[in-house]
């Protein structure tokens, strides 16, 4: 080894009979493995903060540390980071209580030796529920503004945001209050345009709250603040805790869903018409490329969504209202509009009146999964 120095605990772990009695010279450890208690105890007066069961501890060794490690021990022998992380664990678990999670922990420390000091980081939780979006103008999260690339100024009143408010923040905001946790991101079984309300039993979401002090909240109670604080603007249902499997889910779902559509027309619609146009659409498979609005963004390609039922609530002179169930993933306006030919059939071609979406709601999501066509 040369003028390695080292310590007796690292000596031993090593394979090397010389060691040297001050802890501090220990050239791969520097006296860590003598200090454990105390930095046990001290990262106890912290992690008292946060409410957690499980706990598991890694280490981040100084770089000189990593090449002596490099050079003089052997693949087969037991590295500083396992050592220390054994050690402290068991003599933190004895101060705090605590039980040790190998593989999903409430709670990670990560002690930097070149600082010093532990970082604390508490796994996220997930809070899965139904929203209802009940005004428009509402996006379902976070935009920054075009102008400022969300840094501030005077178009957006050097909020950063386009939207001042959206579905995610309206609901965030009460969580992080409850959890005290950092941030909190919003996974939506797919998402509403801005304009579009979200009614009936409302959009499957989970909420993603990172680094949350408390964990054990009254679900009931947050769902009363949100709501209460929200009114007229965003209602959750059915909150419940779930695990981060579900966001993986509602993202690969697809949900038929049922709309309500305010159609306009520059001339008088002949009713009879367009509810035999309908009707005819019913259990047909409509060809969407991706709509002109949102192909800066999305891949451009051509979906094929079928249409399970399509029925008339009203109809006069040059407006009429439709209800339409469809799979996931279908462009309702662009099915009224056609979108320049991109969407076939459309309204528009087979009532040969040009009609344009003047409202659209949301009224029903249901479960069961679309089938799949072959392109």
């Amino acid at each position: 080894m040369g003028s390695l120095k080292v310590c007796q605990k690292c000596a031993k772990r090593i394979n090397v009979s010389n060691f040297i009695s001050d802890l501090q010279e220990c050239q791969i450890c520097a006296g860590l493995l003598y200090n454990l208690e105390n930095l046990a105890r001290n990262l106890w007066s912290k992690a008292k903060n946060f409410e957690f069961q499980t706990f598991q501890t890694g280490t981040k060794l100084k770089k000189e540390v990593r090449e002596i490690e490099k050079k003089f021990v052997k693949e087969t022998t037991q590295s500083l980071r396992y050592q220390f992380n054994k050690e402290f664990n068991k003599i933190f678990k004895e101060i705090s209580q605590k039980q040790i999670d190998y593989r999903d922990p409430d709670i990670f420390f990560l002690y930097d030796q070149a600082k010093g000091s532990f970082s604390l980081r508490a796994k996220p939780l997930y809070i899965y529920g139904r929203y209802r979006k009940l005004k428009r103008g509402l996006p379902q999260t976070h935009w920054d503004c075009k102008a400022c690339q969300g840094k501030g100024c005077p178009k957006c009143n050097y909020t950063g945001k386009k939207y001042q408010e959206s579905v995610e923040e309206l609901i965030a905001n009460p969580v992080l209050k409850f959890t005290k946790g950092e941030k909190a991101f919003l996974h939506g079984s797919g998402r509403e345009d801005v304009d579009v309300r979200m009614l009936g039993n409302g959009r499957p979401f989970v909420l993603e709250v990172a680094n949350p002090k408390i964990r054990n909240i009254n679900l009931q109670e947050l769902e009363k603040e949100i709501n209460q604080k929200n009114k007229n603007k965003i209602e959750v249902l059915k909150l419940e805790f779930t695990e981060k499997s579900k966001i993986a889910f509602l993202k690969s779902a697809a949900f038929p869903k049922v709309y309500l559509v305010k159609v306009l027309a520059p001339k008088e619609i002949d009713c009879l018409k367009l509810k035999s146009v309908l009707k005819n659409l019913e259990a047909k498979i409509i060809f969407q490329k991706t709509p002109k609005r949102v192909v800066h963004r999305r891949p451009n390609l051509v979906r094929k969504r079928r249409i399970f039922k399509a029925e008339l609530k009203s109809c006069s002179q040059k407006e009429a209202l439709i209800e339409i169930e469809a799979e996931s993933g279908l462009y309702i306006k662009e099915l009224v509009n056609g979108d320049q030919g991109r969407t076939e059939p459309s309204l528009s071609k087979l009532t040969g009146i040009p009609l344009e979406v003047k409202e659209l709601d949301v009224i029903e999501i249901k479960n069961g999964q679309n089938r799949e066509f072959q392109t």
